[in-house]
């Protein structure tokens, strides 16, 4: 009996072990797009009171809820602010959605970063046209200073994660 028992408490801790190691080398949060504003890109020149503003596209590859901690920007600083934004209509969140210019079609709000958890798509959701389902999210960072680098960190499954994003196109 006793070498039974300490079979399976073998067996639960090489699973365990197998699973933190899977979610290491493949965590679940993914980053498909970034977009930022003109002054981020170098286009224009950034005025006192005109922040840069980075929005990423993040995306749940696993099978359930991510939940956003904190973001920081340019080597683990606070930045102005951080909103998570989602979108319950096919409409995608960018930067002109961050910055106030929403479209009465487009069901696209912005709220605490830990407000939401980030749901696994489902091809059900990808259907749903119509519906109150969130199909869309966008992590909008502002920070006074050039972001060149966003640190998103959260947590699956109670395991903390953290995803660096470098922004230098240099």
């Amino acid at each position: 009996m006793l070498k039974k028992m300490g079979i399976f408490i073998v067996v639960i801790m090489i699973l365990v072990v197998g699973v933190l190691v899977y979610l290491k080398i493949n965590p679940p949060l993914d980053i498909r797009g970034l977009g930022s504003n003109a002054e981020q890109s170098g286009n224009i020149t950034s005025y006192k009171g005109n922040p840069f503003v980075i929005v990423a596209q993040p995306e749940n590859n696993g099978f359930v809820n991510i939940r956003l901690k904190e973001v920081l920007v340019n080597s683990y600083k606070e930045p102005l602010k951080a909103e998570l934004g989602v979108g319950r209509s096919n409409h995608m969140i960018m930067v002109k959605q961050a910055l106030g210019n929403i479209g009465e079609d487009e069901k696209i709000s912005f709220n605490e970063i830990s407000e939401y958890p980030i749901s696994p798509l489902t091809k059900v959701q990808n259907e749903q046209v119509d519906s109150d389902t969130i199909k869309h999210y966008g992590i909008a960072v502002f920070h006074d200073k050039k972001i060149n680098n966003l640190i998103i960190k959260y947590s699956y499954f109670g395991i903390p994660f953290e995803n660096e994003i470098e922004l230098n196109e240099d």
